[in-house]
């Protein structure tokens, strides 16, 4: 995992900020039931967050969602399982959406037509909107997060 701003996930080119504004901007119409609590639970919502931070790395959407997540019902055990990199021990329903929460931030919010299909075949196509929403607007905020660091790193050096 990278441990370095310089190997952090941020966003490099303009056209990745477009592509997620692009994904989030087409599915506006289910922010009530991906982000507000609807399809998608509050507590489920932030474990979907938690485990594309943990990838991404991005310390303040970690400390922000590791608070809505334990206001939200998430336990410290848990927490600390997707702050570990795992996704184990969680129930059925929710490790299919974050095993592929994990492979689509693996893979540059990408997963391919056989992981979308399994996600629309395990929750049904809205649901499978649903946690695509969460991903896209947790990696905007996680991109940008670390492009906001890295340049105040940049720009602002800390001296020891």
């Amino acid at each position: 995992m990278p441990n370095t701003i310089e190997q952090k996930r941020r966003y490099t080119r303009p056209r990745q900020v477009a592509r997620d504004a692009w994904h989030i901007a087409r599915r506006f119409w289910l922010i009530p039931d991906a982000l507000l609590g609807g399809t998608v639970s509050h507590a489920f919502r932030e474990r979907l967050m938690m485990v594309i931070t943990t990838v991404n790395r991005c310390a303040a959407c970690s400390y922000v969602h590791s608070r809505a997540a334990l206001l939200s019902g998430v336990t410290r055990e848990e927490l600390d399982v997707i702050l570990s990199g795992s996704v184990e021990g969680f129930d059925e329903y929710e490790t299919q959406a974050l095993l592929f929460a994990q492979y689509w931030a693996d893979n540059d919010g990408r997963a391919g037509r056989e992981m979308r299909r399994k996600l629309v075949e395990h929750y049904g196509e809205r649901t499978a909107d649903c946690i695509e929403l969460v991903a896209h607007t947790i990696r905007m905020g996680n991109l940008a997060g670390n492009l906001i660091e890295h340049w105040r790193l940049r720009l602002l050096p800390t001296h020891a």
